[in-house]
């Protein structure tokens, strides 16, 4: 399952930064707004994520891209690695 969450994203490839924002999460990844996607499914990422919400504290993980959005301005990120207190205020916040 799925639920709205917003949040700001800071991100790294390894050389570039970006922002983004967060559509909606799951306790396997979440769907990430941005201008320019930094690159193709399969590219991994660091992420440093930040929410005005109480609900889930701000965390860093690593994961990947599976898919770009058809209009090339966001894409779905795969958890590969989850912090355990990140995973469990997921899991409570989708409950």
């Amino acid at each position: 399952p799925r639920k709205p969450f917003e949040a700001k994203i800071l991100l790294t490839d390894g050389q570039e930064v970006g922002w983004a924002l967060c559509r909606d999460i799951s306790i396997g990844g979440m769907q990430i707004l941005m201008d320019n996607v930094p690159g193709d499914a399969g590219t991994t990422l660091k992420l440093n994520v930040t929410s005005s919400a109480t609900d889930i504290p701000s965390f860093a993980c690593d994961g990947e891209i599976v898919r770009v959005l058809e209009d090339g301005r966001g894409f779905s990120f795969r958890f590969l690695n989850l912090p355990s207190n990140a995973k469990a205020a997921i899991e409570k916040y989708i409950a």
